[in-house]
């Protein structure tokens, strides 16, 4: 088939054309981006010059986990001048978000932790693929967790209680709280039973159960937090692989629901990964590499969600 010229082609050729390579290379870096690919979405956005909002949505964001908050400020100052508004509500959280953290958000030469990327297969079937070696079921036993794994004892124990004989109660070894000391992180059963394949799977009671913790930010402004912390250290040298899991609940489902992650060092307050998390209905797993043997902290921001939820916590050796 004889290739007709750039020039002679008919003006809605070109315009289709044009439009197909911005959206096929739109989905190429989003793919990466997802991936935790970030340098790899850069350089593909970077090669779309028009001011598309979702496309320079997503070019923000990717400066921002690829540790350019400058250029992430100034992307996001971009979108506000545009027609959409939603996006134009959400950049304008991102920039006060980033200026926030923007002197723990600085590059790494020899990254201790990374996002790995995603898996929105597994859902709730999580038994025989994450937590063998720690895992929390949030809030899964009514206002505590359910927890288990190899190491569980190193993460959890008893202690007798210093009132009553022969009473034991666990000690945990981590910490979930919310950026206000006038309130704390909650614990939340919705059912006492659900079969829908993206609730977690409670082991002690043979079900699945929509269960989570919860940082309270229905009561608060949209855009003002509190956030959702969880702090840990895991026992032991090397690297682990860290996996979160989010379900936008059917229960209390809201559409424009979207969080961002931020892995701290606690020790140095320097954030060594992050991402985002979005387009959860039917439940994604968020997969960090991180250290062991380094107090380790999880900011899970609400943007301008009406509050964060969170699911499990799965860790696994590497």
């Amino acid at each position: 088939m004889k290739r007709v010229p750039q020039k002679d082609r008919d003006p809605g050729v070109k315009i289709f054309l044009t439009t197909l390579d911005k959206h096929i290379n739109y989905l190429y870096a989003y793919s990466y981006f997802n991936d935790g690919k970030y340098k790899q979405a850069e350089k593909i956005l970077e090669k779309i010059k028009e001011k598309d909002p979702e496309i320079l949505y997503l070019k923000a964001r990717t400066y921002e986990y690829n540790f350019k908050p400058e250029k992430a400020i100034k992307t996001y100052e971009e979108i506000k001048k545009l027609e959409a508004k939603q996006l134009a509500a959400k950049s304008e959280y991102a920039i006060k978000r980033i200026k926030g953290v923007k002197e723990n958000l600085k590059p790494q030469k020899t990254p201790e932790a990374i996002y790995i990327g995603e898996d929105r297969i597994t859902k709730g079937d999580w038994q025989n693929k994450y937590g063998k070696y720690f895992y929390i079921l949030c809030g899964m036993a009514g206002y505590f967790d359910i927890t288990g794994g190899e190491a569980k004892r190193k993460f959890v124990w008893l202690e007798r209680e210093k009132d009553r004989r022969n009473v034991y109660i666990e000690k945990y070894g981590y910490d979930v709280y919310v950026d206000t000391p006038l309130d704390c992180a909650r614990a939340w059963i919705s059912k006492l039973e659900d079969p829908f394949p993206s609730f977690l799977f409670n082991p002690v009671k043979n079900k699945r159960m929509p269960a989570n913790w919860d940082d309270h930010g229905e009561v608060y402004p949209v855009g003002k937090g509190p956030d959702l912390f969880f702090e840990f250290k895991i026992p032991e040298d090397g690297k682990f692989l860290l996996s979160l899991y989010f379900l936008n609940d059917p229960c209390y489902y809201e559409p424009s629901r979207e969080y961002t992650i931020y892995i701290f060092d606690k020790g140095r307050n320097q954030i060594l990964a992050c991402c985002g998390v979005e387009d959860f209905h039917f439940g994604v797993y968020k997969k960090f590499i991180i250290p062991g043997n380094k107090q380790i902290k999880i900011r899970i921001c609400r943007n301008l969600s009406l509050n964060t939820l969170l699911h499990g916590i799965f860790v696994d050796r590497i």
